[in-house]
C-alpha cells in the first residue's frame, strides 16, 4: 500500500492543508508544534477513525485532543494506491463527542465502496488498530534503548498483541496454581490438606461409631439410678408431706379452742355493729356528763358583767320609757338654726371625767384577768367596779354636754325648747344605764340597744345551763343502763370490760379472727397437702416412708445423674453425628479426588500452553528471525558487526570471535537495531497483507551525525522496497 495524498480540513492545530507522500521515502521537516504527530493521528484516523469520548470518560482522548483550534470542519480526507492497483479515497468529518454522528464515505476507484460497518484499515489490514498503531508508528519512545527493553517490547507485540496475558505468564500462573495443590515432598499444599482432614474425619467417624455402641448400656445404667434416685426422694417427700398434714392438725387444735370461746354461736356483723354503736354512745354519754354545760368566753363575760348589778323589770321598765320618748322626740322635725361659734366653758364636772374613767377601765381589766384565772369572786367583783365607774364618767361626760348644749341653745337658737328637752331625755335614759356600765357617742338610745342585746344573751346562756343540767340527770341513768348491756354482750364470750368497752372489743375482733385464721389454715394445709401430692405424684405411701433419707445422700445422687445425663447427651450427639460424619468423609474425599484432579488437569494445561508456546515461536518468530536476516547485512554495515536473534527475540552481536548482549551496544545503535526488528516483525504480520507504510517519528533521536548519516542511508535503502513516513524537527536529522 502507498500513500498518495491528503487534505486537512481542520485536526489539531492543523487546518486546509493538503500533503502529497513519495513512494518511497517521504521526509517532513516542521517545528515542535507544527503538527508532526497530529498528522500521524490523522493518518490513523482516516483508516480506523476515533473513539467515542463520552461523558464518564474522564482520559483525554484523540477525538477531545485533536478537535479543531479554530472550529470549522473537523476531519478530511485521505488517497491511496493497494499493492494490486487499487485507488481509495476516504472522507472523514468528525463530530465533537461521538462516533456515531461521525460521516465516512469510501470510494475504490471513483466508485462507492461499502465497509459493511467495520473500519477500511480492519479490511485492508487484517488488524485493528491497536495492533496497526504498534507496528506502523515508530519513534523514539517506541524504539526504548534500555538495557532488556528491546526484546521485551517485541515479545509482547507478537504473544500480547491483543492485550491479554503472555503464554508465559499463563505457563508461570498454571505452575503457581499446581503447587498450590502439591507442593512436592514434606509441603503442606492443598491436596496434602484435604488428605488430612479426610483422615481426621474418618477418625470422628470411627470414634463416634464406637462411642454410640455403648449408648445402651448408659441409658440402662440411667434407668437404674433414676429409680434408686425417685425412692430416696419419695421417702423425703412423703416426709414433707406428712409435715404440711401436721400444720393442718395444729390448726384444727387451734379452731377447737377458739370454738370454746362461742359456745353460743360467733357474733354475726350486725351483732358487732350494734355493740360498736352502744360503746360510741356510752362514749359521748360519758363525755357530755363529765363536761356538762361549758360556757363560752362571750357568756363567762356576760355573768361576770351582770354578776354585781343586774337591771330589774322596773329599771327596765323606767329605761324602755324614757327610750320610747326619745324615740317620739326623734319622728318631729324641728328648724335647724344657723350656725354660731360661741365661746363654750368648759363645766366644771369636766375635770374629774379623765381620773374616774381610767380608775373605771383598770378594775374592769382587772376583773377579767382573774376571771381568766378561775379566780371568779374577786374578778365579778372588780369587774362590777370597773362598769360603775365606767358608767358615771358616761354620765359625767354626758351631762357636761347636755349642759353644754343647752347653753348653746339659749345662745344661737331661740327656738331650741324642743332641742334641750331632747338633750334632757337623752341624759335622763343615760343616767338610768351608767349604774350598768353602758354609754355610746351615738346616744343614749343606742347604748340602751347594746344593753338589751347583752341581757337577751345572757337569758339565752343561762337557759341553755339549765336544759344542760337536766340532760346530765337522764344521761346518768343511760350510762348505767348501756353500761349493764355492753358487759352483759362480752360476758357471752368470757370476755371481761374491766380494761374499757374497747379493748373488750379488741378481743372478741381478735378471737373472731383467730378463729377464721384457724379455719383458714385448715383449709390452706388440706389444698397444699393435695396440691404436693399430686405435684410429687404422691400415690401409694412406701413402707419404709417413715425413715428420711439423708440429704447428703440424694445430692450425692443427683450429681451421679447429672454426670451420668452429660455423658449419655455426649453419646447420642455422637450418634446423631456419625451421619454428618459420613457425608463429611464423603466431601473430604471429594476434595481429595476433585484436587487431584485439577491438579492432573493444570499439569496437563501446562504441559500443553508450554508446546503451544514452542509451536507459537516456530510459527511467528522463525518468520520474524528470516525476515530479519534482510535487514542483518544493512545492520551490520552500519555496526561494523555481525548481529543474531534467538527465540525470545533477544539480539546480540559478535566481536573478536565472542557473542556479547546488546546491551553493550550505545543507545543509537541499540535504537537502528530495534527499528529494524520492528520493521522485519511488521513484515512478518502483513506477509500476504497489505504492508502499510512505516511513519517514523523522529526515531533516530540519540544518534551522532556520522551514524545518523548510516541510518538515513539504511531507510532510504528500505524505502525502494516500502513507503516510509518520517517525520523530524531538526534539520540534522532529516532525510
Amino acid at each position: 500500500m502507498k500513500l498518495i495524498s491528503c487534505h486537512i480540513d481542520g485536526f489539531g492545530a492543523i487546518s486546509n492543508k493538503d500533503v502529497s507522500f513519495d513512494k518511497g521515502l517521504t521526509g517532513i521537516l516542521e517545528k515542535n508544534g507544527a503538527g508532526k504527530s497530529t498528522l500521524a493521528a490523522f493518518l490513523s484516523a482516516m483508516l480506523y477513525g476515533m473513539e467515542t469520548a463520552g461523558k464518564k470518560r474522564t482520559d483525554f482522548l484523540d477525538r477531545r485532543h485533536f478537535f479543531p483550534f479554530g472550529g470549522g470542519a473537523y476531519g478530511g480526507s485521505l488517497v491511496f494506491q493497494t499493492d494490486n492497483g487499487d485507488t481509495y479515497r476516504v472522507r472523514r468529518l468528525f463530530d465533537g463527542k461521538s462516533e456515531t454522528q461521525d460521516s465516512v464515505t469510501v470510494t475504490k476507484n471513483d466508485a462507492p465502496f461499502d465497509c459493511k460497518g467495520r473500519e477500511i484499515g480492519e479490511i485492508l489490514f487484517g488488524v485493528d488498530v491497536d495492533a496497526f498503531a504498534r507496528t506502523v508508528f515508530l519513534s523514539a519512545e517506541t524504539l526504548d534503548t534500555e538495557p532488556g527493553t528491546i526484546a521485551q517490547r517485541l515479545s509482547e507485540t507478537v504473544s500480547d498483541a491483543a492485550g491479554e496475558v503472555s503464554a508465559d505468564k499463563a505457563i508461570d500462573a498454571l505452575d503457581k496454581a499446581a503447587k498450590k495443590i502439591i507442593q512436592g515432598r514434606g509441603k503442606n499444599g492443598l491436596y496434602d490438606q484435604a488428605v488430612a482432614a479426610a483422615a481426621d474425619a474418618e477418625n470422628a467417624l470411627r470414634t463416634a461409631e464406637n462411642e454410640a455402641k455403648g449408648l445402651p448400656a448408659l441409658q440402662e445404667q440411667a434407668e437404674e439410678l433414676d429409680k434408686t434416685l425417685a425412692a430416696a426422694r419419695s421417702q423425703n417427700l412423703w416426709r414433707s408431706y406428712d409435715a404440711i398434714r401436721a400444720r393442718g392438725k395444729a390448726a384444727e387444735e387451734e379452731l377447737e379452742k377458739a370454738n370454746a370461746r362461742f359456745a353460743n354461736g360467733v357474733p354475726d356483723g350486725a351483732a358487732l355493729s350494734g355493740t360498736e354503736q352502744k360503746i360510741a354512745l356510752l362514749e359521748k354519754t360519758t363525755h357530755d356528763v363529765e363536761v356538762g354545760f361549758a360556757p363560752t368566753a362571750r357568756q363567762t363575760e356576760l355573768a361576770a358583767k351582770f354578776a354585781a348589778k343586774r337591771p330589774d323589770e322596773a329599771a327596765l321598765g323606767d329605761m324602755e320609757t324614757k327610750a320610747q320618748a326619745i324615740r317620739d322626740a326623734l319622728s318631729v322635725a324641728i328648724p335647724v338654726a344657723e350656725p354660731q361659734n360661741p365661746s363654750h366653758e368648759k363645766p366644771k364636772s369636766a375635770g374629774w371625767l379623765f381620773p374616774v374613767a381610767a380608775i373605771g377601765g383598770l378594775l374592769f381589766l382587772a376583773g377579767l384577768i382573774f376571771l381568766i384565772l378561775s379566780m371568779t369572786v374577786p374578778g365579778a367583783i372588780l369587774l362590777g367596779v370597773g362598769v360603775f365607774d365606767l358608767g358615771a364618767a358616761a354620765f359625767i361626760m354626758i351631762q357636761g354636754k347636755v349642759t353644754a348644749l343647752e347653753r348653746s341653745i339659749a345662745v344661737a337658737d331661740p327656738g331650741g325648747a324642743e332641742r334641750a328637752r331632747r338633750a334632757q331625755l337623752d341624759a335622763d335614759l343615760a343616767a338610768l344605764l351608767a349604774p350598768y356600765g353602758y354609754s355610746s357617742t351615738d346616744g343614749a338610745l343606742a347604748a340602751y340597744g347594746d344593753l338589751k342585746r347583752d341581757l337577751a344573751e345572757l337569758a339565752a346562756a343561762e337557759e341553755q345551763k339549765a336544759d344542760a343540767e337536766k340532760k346530765c340527770v337522764a344521761a346518768k341513768a343511760r350510762l348505767a343502763s348501756l353500761d349493764g348491756e355492753i358487759a352483759a354482750f362480752f360476758a357471752g364470750y368470757g370476755i371481761s370490760t374491766e380494761n374499757g368497752c374497747r379493748a373488750a372489743m379488741n378481743a372478741l375482733r381478735e378471737a373472731i379472727r383467730d378463729r377464721g385464721d384457724a379455719a383458714k389454715k385448715i383449709e390452706e394445709a388440706k389444698r397444699e397437702a393435695e396440691r404436693f401430692a399430686a405435684d410429687q405424684g404422691l400415690t401409694e405411701r412406701p413402707a419404709s416412708s417413715a425413715e428420711e433419707v439423708d440429704p447428703a445422700r440424694i445430692r450425692e445422687l443427683e450429681r451421679e445423674q447429672t454426670a451420668l445425663a452429660v455423658r449419655i447427651r455426649a453419646v447420642e450427639t455422637a450418634a446423631n453425628s456419625v451421619p454428618d460424619l459420613e457425608d463429611a468423609l464423603a466431601k473430604a474425599e471429594e476434595k481429595v479426588a476433585e484436587l487431584r484432579l485439577r491438579y492432573d488437569r493444570l499439569v496437563a494445561a501446562h504441559d500443553l500452553l508450554a508446546q503451544a508456546q514452542i509451536n507459537l515461536v516456530r510459527r511467528y518468530v522463525e518468520p520474524v528471525k528470516s525476515s530479519f536476516i534482510a535487514y542483518a547485512d544493512a545492520l551490520a554495515s552500519f555496526l561494523g558487526k555481525s548481529v543474531s536473534l534467538d527465540p525470545q527475540f533477544n539480539l546480540a552481536y559478535e566481536e573478536g570471535g565472542a557473542i556479547r548482549d546488546a546491551r553493550h551496544l550505545s543507545a543509537g545503535e541499540r535504537s537502528v537495531a530495534a527499528l529494524c526488528l520492528r520493521m522485519a516483525l511488521a513484515d512478518s504480520l502483513y506477509e500476504g497483507k497489505e504492508q502499510p507504510p512505516l511513519i517514523l517519528d523522529d526515531p533516530l533521536v540519540h544518534l551522532d551525525p556520522d551514524n545518523l548519516e548510516r541510518a538515513a542511508a539504511l531507510l532510504r535503502d528500505v524505502a525502494k522496497r516500502r513507503q516510509i513516513l518520517c517525520l523530524t524537527c531538526h534539520p540534522s536529522r532529516a532525510v
